[in-house]
């Protein structure tokens, strides 16, 4: 049976409807994990066939050390599930995001430390000892894209934090390192790095600019980018392989290429960080699929810089 369902008005997304799973989702972070459109996620996969709850706490232009500091302000309004003081270890969660960010003086200590925190708010409920954490990596900033993502960074609980990769990585690490909970990665600043390459090479016809991927200087577009957000934040957490998932604002063709990236980049980085062993129905597509789906991927080299 084929279903089909529209996002917000923003985000339409079609796909085949698989069968029912479970899985219980909160979200922690700014605005660029609003970005990723927990909301659209909800409905893509109820009508993919999944059961899937959702909450979350967002704050925007904050750091995970901000949040932990201050767990009353948020700026986009909570689910039924509540902030994340009353929902983490009053509720049962599948997996929990966590999104580090560069403000209120955040190094990669500090935001390691916090995200820790939120791990053992949740697992002071017993119902949470399996739950997943993943550490929503996300982009960076639009004029530097190109000139700092990949830039090398000094491994140093003071090391300011910072947008480029080795930034997450390095809190990912510490995260990793210092709990007996399983913490995975959602990779969504790779992924816009890697549509950046394909876009600069051509491989992306309609956009001729990285720029396309932003609305301001750091806020995803509000068609490729979140749509390149939703969909990894989801394939990540489902393990789906995105078959039949297109964007009505995009087009059948081009959301096929943003999906075939996103998939690569999912499988580059699970042979980095490791493949969720799935502890509930729910995650059980996520180490079969995708690592079934291994793609013949084309390695863009970053353009020239000047």
């Amino acid at each position: 049976m084929n279903r089909s369902t529209r996002f917000g008005g923003i985000l339409g997304l079609c796909l085949c409807a698989t069968s029912a799973h479970a899985i219980s989702v909160y979200h922690v972070g700014n605005s660029l994990t609003w970005d990723s459109q927990p909301e659209s996620i909800d409905s893509l996969a109820t009508s993919q066939g999944y059961d899937h709850n959702f909450g979350h706490h967002i704050r925007c232009n904050s750091s995970l050390g901000q949040i932990v500091a201050d767990p009353i302000t948020t700026c986009v309004g909570p689910t039924s599930f509540g902030k994340y003081d009353s929902a983490l270890s009053g509720h049962e969660w599948d997996a929990v995001t966590l999104q580090p960010f560069a403000a209120g003086g955040a190094t990669l200590g500090s935001e390691a430390d916090a995200a820790l925190g939120l791990i053992a708010d949740a697992r002071s409920n017993s119902a949470n000892a399996d739950t997943r954490f993943y550490i929503y990596s996300a982009w960076g900033l639009r004029y530097q894209v190109f000139s700092h993502w990949n830039s090398p960074v000094v491994d140093d609980d003071d090391t300011a934090f910072g947008y480029g990769l080795g930034h997450s990585q390095l809190v990912y690490e510490r995260v990793a390192a210092s709990t007996d909970a399983e913490v995975f990665v959602i990779p969504v600043g790779e992924v816009m790095y890697e549509l950046a390459l394909a876009i600069t090479a051509g491989d992306l016809p309609g956009y001729t600019s990285h720029t396309d991927l932003f609305r301001d200087h750091i806020h995803a577009s509000y068609g490729l980018g979140r749509y390149a957000a939703s969909v990894t934040t989801f394939a990540t957490l489902y393990g789906d392989d995105l078959d039949g998932v297109y964007s009505e604002a995009l087009g059948a063709s081009t959301s096929a290429i943003v999906n075939e990236i996103v998939l690569d980049t999912l499988y580059a980085d699970m042979a980095r960080h490791g493949v969720p062993e799935p502890t509930s129905a729910a995650i059980i597509l996520g180490s079969c699929s995708l690592l079934a789906l291994r793609r013949n991927k084309q390695h863009h080299a970053p353009p020239c810089q000047t």
